[in-house]
C-alpha cells in the first residue's frame, strides 16, 4: 500500500495528489497511528489538507499520540484556516479525545482566542462550565477545578488502558508483559490517589500523614515533580530545610513551574547567621537536608559546606528570601 506521509511532511501537494490517484489510502494510519490528514495538520499544510479532504479523507478519525486527538482537536492549537476547512467538511466539534476534552477546550487551554471564537458557536454547551460564554470558558479551563477534572479523567482512562493491555497479555499467556502492564496500572492509580490524599492532609494542616503519602508517591514515581512538591509538607512541621530540598527537587523536574517557584521563594528560613552561611546548593540534595537538622553550630556548618563542594552543580540556584 502506497502511503503519502513523506509527501505531506514536505508539503508537496502535487505529489500527494499523484499518490492518491495511484491508490494511496487517504485514511490509512501509518507510523504512530497518525492518519495522512493529521500529518498534514502537523505539517501545517493547508494545501495537502484540502487535497486529502477532496479525496474523501474522514475528518473525524482520531490519530495516535498521547490523547488520540481528532484532526479538529489537533488544529485547535491555533490553525484557524484549517479549523474552518475541517468544520465545513463535517468535522465533529463535540468529539472528545482520550484527555476528555473537546477541540474548543483545547483551543481555550492553549489560549488561542481566535480558534475559540470559531469553535464556540459550533460546539454543544458543555454542562460543567458555569456560564456558556467564551470569556467564562477561557477562565474556567485554567482553574484548579478544571485541572482536577482533567487529571481524574486522564487517570481513569489510562488505568483502563493499562489494565486492558494486561488482560490481553494474560490471555495470550504472555505473563511477563502482563506483569508490566498491571504494574503500570497499579502504580498510576496508587500515585494519583496518594497525591490527592496528601493534598487533603495538607489542607487539614496535618504534616505527618501528608508526608507519608508524598513519600509513597516518590517511591513509586521518583520522576514526579508533583510528588516532590507535596513533600514540601515538611514546612507544616516547621522543618524548612527539608521543605526547601523537596521544592528544589520538584523544580529540577519541572523548572518552568511558577507555582513551585513561589512555594520555594516564600518558604520561611531560619534567620540565624549559621544557617545563612550554608551554600544554596545544599538545599538541592535530599540526603543532606536530613543532615542539616543537626548542623546548628558553625563547625557543623563548615563540615557540611566541605561536603557540598564534592557535589556537581546542575544549575544556578538562589536562596529563598529570608523572613524579617
Amino acid at each position: 500500500m502506497v502511503l503519502p506521509y513523506m509527501a505531506i511532511a514536505y508539503r508537496h501537494k502535487d505529489a500527494v495528489q499523484v499518490l492518491l490517484d495511484n491508490g494511496a489510502d487517504s485514511d490509512l494510519a501509518g507510523c504512530d497511528f497518525f492518519t495522512p490528514l493529521i500529518t498534514s495538520i502537523f505539517a501545517n499544510s493547508f494545501d495537502c489538507l484540502e487535497v486529502l479532504l477532496k479525496a474523501g479523507a474522514d475528518p473525524n478519525i482520531p490519530g495516535g499520540g498521547m490523547y488520540c486527538m481528532t484532526p479538529l482537536g489537533q488544529a485547535a492549537n491555533g490553525a484557524t484556516r484549517i479549523i474552518d476547512c475541517l468544520l465545513s467538511c463535517g468535522a465533529d466539534p463535540d468529539a472528545i479525545d482520550d484527555s476528555g476534552l473537546t477541540p474548543l477546550e483545547w483551543a481555550a487551554l492553549n489560549r488561542h482566542d481566535e480558534a475559540v471564537n470559531i469553535l464556540f458557536p459550533a460546539t454543544t454547551q458543555i454542562p460543567y462550565f458555569p456560564e456558556w460564554t467564551t470569556s467564562e470558558i477561557m477562565k474556567h479551563i485554567h482553574s484548579e477545578e478544571a485541572r482536577v477534572h482533567r487529571d481524574s479523567y486522564e487517570m481513569i482512562n489510562s488505568f483502563r488502558e493499562f489494565a486492558r493491555r494486561g488482560d490481553m497479555a494474560f490471555g495470550k499467556k504472555d505473563y511477563e508483559h502482563g506483569i508490566c502492564w498491571y504494574s503500570k496500572a497499579i502504580t498510576l492509580a496508587t500515585t494519583r490517589l496518594a497525591l490527592k490524599r496528601s493534598r487533603c492532609w495538607v489542607h487539614l494542616n496535618d504534616g505527618l500523614p501528608a508526608l507519608y503519602d508524598a513519600r509513597l508517591c516518590i517511591g513509586l514515581r521518583p520522576d514526579s515533580s508533583k510528588a516532590h512538591c507535596m513533600e514540601g509538607a515538611w514546612k507544616i512541621l516547621k522543618n524548612y530545610p527539608m521543605a526547601a530540598a523537596a521544592y528544589s527537587k520538584a523544580l529540577k523536574l519541572l523548572p518552568y513551574s511558577e507555582e513551585i517557584k513561589k512555594l520555594y521563594q516564600y518558604l520561611p528560613y531560619s534567620s540565624t547567621s549559621q544557617i545563612n552561611q550554608i551554600p544554596s546548593v545544599l538545599f538541592d540534595k535530599f540526603g543532606f537536608a536530613v543532615l542539616l537538622n543537626s548542623c546548628m553550630f558553625l563547625s557543623h556548618v563548615r563540615e557540611a559546606s566541605e561536603l557540598a563542594s564534592d557535589w556537581p552543580l546542575t544549575g544556578s540556584s538562589s536562596k529563598a528570601p529570608m523572613e524579617s
